[in-house]
């Protein structure tokens, strides 16, 4: 990610501004102290006060989510300067409407969706499940404040949480052992989003498990009657406390849907990592993959697409400068492709695989000749991937909607480049298959030819699923085909936040 210039950003809770201190002081993946105190607590100089969820123990109310409702995980390491040690795992569900989720904790919240003059068939729930053990030799205090949620913005911006974020004011609902708490996002003295497990039962090696939802008021409309256009922007990055400030690290590797967007509420701006209900969403605004970025399990790979994207394209170089009126972010092309190799530009709703961007490579190289990087062929020449375009594995669910979506978006992409394809997956030496692997690339034109209805040689009108006039599709098409480079200017007033396709600032591949 580019630096940006940092626009003033107004802070309503005193919290919330320790849990983001808290978070800048640690580094970029997330750490610090759970915003917000009771009036009675006491407060300690430097250190931010941990919240105080109701006096009782937590209560995981909700069964496990199933791996497949499962949208984002992120399990790391907390530790502070005690010695202090704990595992803590934090699951993000898809969301559903409150009026179909099958949980009695969310009745503690009925009254107040209702004074947001919403109701429960126009309010959406997003699940989470928090499970914590302590690694260290003594029992601790353990802390994990889920509140610090946000909704993502062009340019890969994350606003913060609150009603200026989201249609209505967000609230929590908590399952605890004398029975669930309702509050909305801004009570953290009340423990709003956060669960506290005590030395009494946080003791060495053994698992602590909570369950909660957060609740999006009005998010249900006729315009969007599922609610997905107000969840797909939002991103969660919790924060942990165990006896005294914690740095919570996260591990990637056992990680997924994390992606890095552009904080400019924390003390010290810059990117951090965010668990994101929808990655393509949000990569599409701007955010960064990370190899924790979700990837089709489906194609039984352990390479995810950020992997993959940038060992393609690992030199990408973006600058920011202030213009007239706001300020310009080109990116070279190294990074325009990275970017659009990573999910920009995409329909909405397609998650991008593997397999997917693999086809981006390869068609970046048809269109634009050689410039190879061998790490990407290393990754995209699998035999998973390659099984994947023949099962049709490679768009992700088995479905006859996700594959027109995913046959209509590369048939734009391959569009007119039928003798391009064909000459290419004929010899090694051709562009496509210098930089995925010639396997892999005989593998992707046979898909392409078959199981699309023959779209290289008719195009998208072929299969009636014309892409709409979608401005970044066009210039993500423009990056990829037409040898153009990625700019993002962001002004005030009525220009707002725009994407083009522009002459590159200079080659680097």
């Amino acid at each position: 990610m580019g630096q940006k210039k940092v626009a003033k950003t107004s802070f309503n809770h005193p919290g919330l501004f320790a849990a983001m201190l808290a978070a800048a002081l640690l580094g970029p993946v997330g750490a610090g102290c759970g915003g917000g105190s009771q009036s009675t607590a006491s407060h300690t100089k430097g250190v931010a006060p941990k919240p105080e969820p109701p006096e009782n123990s937590a209560k995981a109310t909700r069964p496990a989510l199933p791996a497949s409702k499962i949208l984002s995980t992120a399990t790391g390491i907390a530790t502070d300067r005690e010695g202090d040690r704990a595992e803590v795992a934090v699951e993000m569900g898809e969301a559903v409407p409150v009026s179909e989720a099958e949980d009695e904790v969310l009745l503690a919240c009925e009254t107040k969706i209702f004074q947001l003059r919403s109701g429960p068939e126009r309010s959406i729930a997003i699940p989470f499940t928090v499970s914590a053990t302590v690694l260290s030799s003594l029992a601790t205090d353990i802390v994990v404040n889920l509140n610090s949620f946000g909704a993502v913005r062009e340019g890969g911006d994350v606003d913060p949480n609150g009603g200026e974020s989201f249609a209505s004011l967000p609230l929590w609902a908590g399952g605890y052992s004398d029975g669930p708490t309702c509050t909305d996002w801004a009570d953290i003295g009340n423990g709003a989003g956060s669960v506290h497990w005590g030395s009494d039962v946080a003791r060495p090696h053994v698992k602590q498990t909570w369950s909660a939802w957060l609740i999006l008021p009005n998010a249900i409309t006729p315009r969007d009657p599922t609610g997905a256009e107000e969840a797909r922007l939002l991103v969660e990055q919790p924060v942990v406390t165990l006896s005294s400030l914690a740095n919570f690290k996260l591990d990637l590797d056992r990680s997924s849907g994390i992606v890095k967007c552009f904080s400019a509420y924390s003390l010290i701006p810059g990117d951090v990592a965010v668990m994101a209900e929808d990655t393509s969403a949000a990569i599409r605004s701007g955010c960064s993959a990370t190899r924790a970025t979700a990837s089709d399990a489906g194609l039984g790979s352990n390479v995810d697409t950020d992997a993959i994207c940038n060992s393609r394209y690992p030199s990408g170089q973006i600058r920011s400068v202030d213009v007239k009126g706001g300020t310009e972010t080109i990116y070279d092309r190294q990074a325009s492709l990275r970017t659009v190799c990573a999910g920009f530009g995409a329909p909405d709703d397609l998650r991008l695989t593997p397999g997917m961007s693999c086809a981006l490579i390869a068609a970046a190289a048809v269109w634009g000749g050689p410039g190879v990087n061998a790490g990407a062929s290393e990754l995209c020449d699998t035999t998973a991937i390659v099984q994947g375009y023949s099962s049709k594995g490679w768009v992700g669910v088995a479905s006859a909607a996700a594959e027109e979506k995913a046959c209509g978006y590369f048939s734009e992409v391959f569009a007119g480049g039928a003798g391009v394809v064909a000459a290419g997956a004929a010899s090694e030496t051709g562009p496509g298959a210098a930089a995925v692997g010639l396997g892999t690339y005989k593998a992707l034109a046979s898909f392409l030819h078959v199981a699309c209805g023959g779209l290289l040689d008719g195009g998208a009108s072929a299969l009636g699923t014309r892409l709409e006039a979608n401005h970044e599709t066009h210039v993500a098409l423009d990056v990829t085909r037409h040898g153009k480079c990625l700019l993002l200017s962001q002004k005030t007033g009525l220009s707002g936040t725009s994407w083009h396709a522009v002459g590159c600032p200079r080659a680097t591949i």
